[in-house]
């Protein structure tokens, strides 16, 4: 559908302190020459009045949210554009007025405060034998600063929760569905709890559980964090943990107690780096079913056990990359605490992706996994914490926040059966590569091109991130180690000013009428200088700096209000001569005085830097919203190709410790309800006890409490 007619775009991003911005209406842009028959264009006088409505739609690209298809439900019926009824200009216009007030965004469970996307486009089109199609198309969303890879995936998987809006609930249940060969077909979800007032930095209780025949899991935790404004992130978890876990000849099972604590930094850069880093310490015990025979003399079947972990990582990317390594290092003792064994495990992946058509975007993962353990010769390793590879991650980290692999995968063999070494099950060190290639083939677009492409949408979000990157430059102004020497100087400027009034006052009868509108033009700017300066110096504690910011900076030459040198020029070079008043000369230099030394002051806060760090945190957001706007679908279907190489040590006698395998299949994509990729890959050098090949699935299904 070609747009006939643009009535107006409304967009408005911003943190609290311009939420009360509102961009001016615009007026309909320019007519392209009618371009085919039904264009509207080529109505005559693009008078519409009279026409029948052959058509109405009221689209969201969210309307699969249940809270947002029912907002659309209830407004549909009260709009005056009805089909098959006259086309009202008039209509139209309320229409737009109506759905501008009814679509708000949710409040969020975060402290911070979002970026804010609120978009509505109307539009008519067909315009044929008397009859036209009218549409209005709405986007809203609101952002925050999460550039982890881990948020750039959540994008595509559930956009709505990476444009936070889905509306706060006290129960998340999220269902969970797999199949692999040694774990057979397992079923289970997670219900989280979320804590709508977090005591003690409390946020959220989680319980996850899965099981099969063969296999079972279960996790229970509390977690909670907290925001440090000049830092990052700080989540900490709280939690237990049983998992019995089947290879090819027998079975392990864990069950431990473990407290985590993980820190993020705020982004360093536009790549977008975080820096990740933490801490766990953990004990229970490790048993197995595996025999003396089966895990030879360096490993021990069954034990208790205590360790800690220290893990470190980075990330960044750019519009089609990312990139993250992680770091980790545990020490563990057997039956109690110490230093029997060491395990370092390294995971690095490089994700590229690439549009090669209209919302056909080809993926392309890759990543890199190496892992060793130290030990003394005399003493034994749990069996349960060697390397065991196969078509399943094992993360060295539980955690949503962080992807840590911490195993060898090879999709070609199922799950924990790559484990034969020269000193029995499961490996002392490994690497593993894995590439996977993934072009989707059929989709539908989760907006209509109309709407990402319109010209006059682009314009007004590129004003308006440019204002936000602005509101971000200012509240790094005020934490600016010198900004308070330039406050400190705003008393001056008020006692000068108010000098100047009184002289001004004072003066009055001896302005002659010729004199009158300078006269005037001094007074209204110095009314207009001491509101500003008293709205800077407002000790509201309810008025957040930022704002007292924007006044002060009103009062600056850098500023495009000028408030301060307009001021001057207007008392001091104007009617400083005209009037000749010793008094209101006297009163205009020490306002000039108060004005360079508040401009000294402010010249050496480093502006530079904070509108630097202002665009780097908006950075992510906008990622997120080109993505959305310019490349997500509502589904897809796209074919998967995989290629894998591993090695294990110590290797059997005949060094088969290598293998490699290659494979296909199909990943079909619902967003925000669904993934589900299943495929085949094939052992390309297998040992005889290995089977040729692996059936892999992967089944992703998003929360069901709505």
């Amino acid at each position: 559908m070609t747009p006939s007619l643009l009535m107006i775009v409304i967009v408005s991003i911003s943190a609290v302190a311009a939420a009360a911005q509102t961009p001016p209406e615009k007026e309909p842009g320019p007519l392209l020459p009618p371009a085919a028959e039904g264009d509207c264009d080529a109505v005559a006088g693009r008078d519409f009045e009279g026409f029948t409505i052959r058509s109405v739609a009221l689209n969201h690209p969210f309307e699969f949210l249940p809270w947002v298809h029912r907002q659309l439900e209830d407004l549909r019926p009260r709009l005056k554009i009805v089909q098959n009824h006259e086309y009202s200009t008039a209509d139209e216009i309320a229409d737009f007025q109506l759905l501008k007030s009814q679509f708000l965004l949710p409040s969020t469970s975060s402290s911070a405060v979002p970026f804010r996307i609120d978009a509505l486009v109307a539009s008519l089109s067909d315009c044929r034998n008397h009859a036209l199609n009218v549409e209005f198309d709405v986007v809203t969303s609101q952002f925050f600063s999460n550039p982890t890879p881990e948020a750039r995936a959540q994008v595509f998987e559930r956009p709505e929760d990476a444009a936070n809006l889905t509306r706060p609930k006290t129960f998340e249940l999220t269902p969970t569905v797999g199949y692999n060969a040694t774990d057979s077909f397992f079923v289970g979800g997670r219900l989280r709890a979320l804590i709508r007032r977090p005591v003690a930095s409390l946020d959220h209780i989680d319980l996850d559980g899965a099981g099969s025949s063969t296999y079972q899991s279960v996790t229970g935790a509390l977690n909670g964090s907290f925001a440090l404004t000049s830092f990052g992130t700080i989540a900490w978890n709280l939690g237990y943990r049983y998992q019995s876990l089947p290879t090819d000849t027998d079975s392990m099972t864990e069950s431990r107690f473990n407290g985590r604590i993980l820190a993020t930094t705020h982004q360093l850069n536009n790549a977008g780096m975080v820096v990740r880093f933490g801490a766990q310490v953990e004990g229970g015990n490790l048993q197995s079913g595996f025999q003396a025979s089966d895990v030879g003399s360096e490993s021990i079947a069954s034990t208790t056990y205590s360790s800690a972990r220290l893990y470190s990582g980075l990330t960044f990317g750019t519009k089609h990359t990312s990139f993250r390594s992680s770091y980790g290092f545990e020490v563990g003792a057997n039956g109690g605490l110490g230093d029997d064994w060491r395990r370092h495990v390294g995971d690095a992946s490089f994700d590229v992706w690439f549009p090669v058509g209209d919302h056909r975007p080809v993926q392309i993962e890759s990543r890199f996994t190496a892992g060793a353990i130290q030990h003394a010769s005399n003493v034994p390793i749990p069996v349960g914490k060697r390397f065991f590879g196969g078509n399943v991650e094992e993360s060295f980290l539980e955690s949503d926040d962080w992807d840590f692999r911490a195993n060898p995968v090879l999709r070609s063999i199922p799950a924990r059966q790559y484990n034969q070494t020269s000193n029995g099950v499961g490996a002392e060190r490994f690497y593993s590569l894995n590439l996977t290639v993934s072009p989707a083939v059929w989709r539908q677009p989760l907006l209509p091109k109309e709407v990402a492409e319109s010209p006059d949408l682009k314009m007004e979000v590129d004003k308006q991130w440019d204002l936000n990157a602005a509101i971000l430059a200012a509240n790094y102004i005020t934490k600016d180690p010198r900004y308070p020497d330039v406050r400190a100087k705003l008393p001056a400027v008020r006692d000068a000013l108010a000098s100047l009034t009184i002289a001004l006052n004072n003066s009055t009868a001896s302005v002659s009428a010729d004199i009158q509108p300078l006269f005037n033009a001094c007074v209204a700017s110095s009314r207009l200088g001491t509101r500003r300066v008293n709205s800077a110096l407002n000790d509201d504690a309810a008025v957040s700096p930022d704002i007292k910011y924007g006044f002060l900076a009103a009062l600056l030459r850098e500023s495009k209000e000028q408030v301060l040198p307009k001021v001057i020029d207007a008392c001091k070079n104007k009617l400083g001569p005209a009037l000749n008043n010793p008094t209101v000369t006297a009163a205009a230099d020490t306002l000039v005085q108060s004005f360079n030394d508040i401009e000294t002051a402010y010249g050496k806060v480093n502006r530079d830097l904070a509108i630097q760090k202002g665009n780097e945190e908006l950075v992510f957001a906008k990622r997120v919203f080109n993505t959305v706007m310019h490349d997500l679908n509502v589904w897809s279907i796209s074919p998967v190709f995989t290629f894998d190489t591993a090695r294990i040590w110590p290797e059997t006698a005949d060094g088969n410790g290598l293998r490699y395998g290659i494979g296909g299949g199909i990943r079909v994509t619902l967003v925000s309800h669904a993934n589900f990729t299943v495929g085949y890959a094939r052992n390309l050098h297998r040992i005889p006890q290995e089977d040729s090949g692996a059936l892999f699935v992967a089944i992703s299904i998003t929360q069901l409490l709505r």
